[in-house]
């Protein structure tokens, strides 16, 4: 149990959470303005793979900057 809590803390900080939420939410909030009929599935791929792209981004970020931002 402690171990996938661990995990998922790790996985949350490595991905900056909050700042993926952010970017995800605003990215669904140009969707919804931008189309007259809500397709879920669309709308579920674009969250998810927001996230994932997002989240990509900011453990390479994390990665690259390691030296840099130890100092």
């Amino acid at each position: 149990m402690s171990k996938s809590i661990s995990f998922l803390s790790d996985f949350k900080q490595l991905t900056k959470f909050g700042l993926s939420i952010s970017v995800v939410i605003s990215s669904i909030s140009g969707y919804l303005l931008a189309i007259d009929i809500v397709n879920y599935k669309t709308l579920l791929l674009l969250t998810f793979g927001g996230y994932c792209m997002v989240g990509a981004s900011n453990a390479y970020n994390q990665v690259i900057e390691r030296v840099p931002d130890s100092v």
